[in-house]
């Protein structure tokens, strides 16, 4: 069997937008890790402020929880997303898991009434987030596209 005439494709304006794309993959990492940190900037700051008018007027607290509150560095997960960490980390002078404290404000317990700051703060900002990130993103392809 031979092989008869193959069908030939002209995209127009093509190279250019592989251009961009290339460009852009170079910079992608860069422009994810922006997009992210930005994100849980602005998640961080609602739930560190929620968190703060918990603790409000408490005679038990020592700021030991607020000083643990923290956002890890953008990395690169298993699947090749770039994420963040927003949560807890040590212990409290007592040698109390600060994570579990948190935990317990957020959900309740037998000797503590619950009072949600996490899960609010999540509900309340997911789209702003996500318009954040996607305007950073946005931003950035404009950019690469003026610079032809």
């Amino acid at each position: 069997m031979g092989v008869g005439n193959m069908a030939g494709i002209t995209i127009k304006g093509f190279d250019s937008t592989l251009k961009n794309l290339n460009k852009l993959g170079n910079q992608i990492r860069v422009v994810e890790e922006e997009a992210v940190r930005a994100g849980a900037a602005l998640l961080a700051d609602d739930i560190r402020s929620r968190l703060e008018g918990n603790l409000v007027g408490s005679e038990h607290s020592t700021g030991d929880l607020l000083a643990s509150f923290g956002v890890t560095p953008p990395r690169m997960d298993e699947k090749g997303s770039v994420d963040v960490k927003i949560g807890f980390h040590g212990y409290d002078r007592k040698g109390a898991p600060n994570v579990v404290k948190a935990r317990v404000m957020e959900s309740g317990s037998v000797k503590q009434v619950k009072r949600p700051f996490f899960r609010p703060a999540v509900t309340a900002n997911r789209r702003k987030v996500r318009d954040l990130m996607d305007r950073i993103v946005h931003e950035n392809i404009a950019e690469l596209q003026k610079e032809d």
